[in-house]
């Protein structure tokens, strides 16, 4: 487990950003998670389910790191 930066949004206060992106209304936005490298979440796969749950499309931008892996991308 990764220990979260300064300034971080905690998982709960990310699912709240999340529900609020998704009353911008039609055409809903689309969500991008850029880095550093957002694989060092340990929720990210968490945050990008919620988000395809509200209706949200997601991408991510990884960095190039040996946390890059097919396991963790496909």
């Amino acid at each position: 487990m990764t220990t979260p930066r300064p300034g971080e949004l905690t998982r709960v206060e990310s699912k709240d950003l999340l529900r609020q992106i998704a009353v911008f209304g039609d055409p809903l936005p689309h969500l991008i998670l850029p880095g550093g490298d957002p694989m060092q979440r340990v929720d990210v796969y968490d945050l990008i389910d919620e988000a395809k749950t509200l209706g949200l499309t997601v991408s991510i931008t990884p960095s190039a790191t040996r946390d890059l892996t097919c396991e963790r991308l496909c």
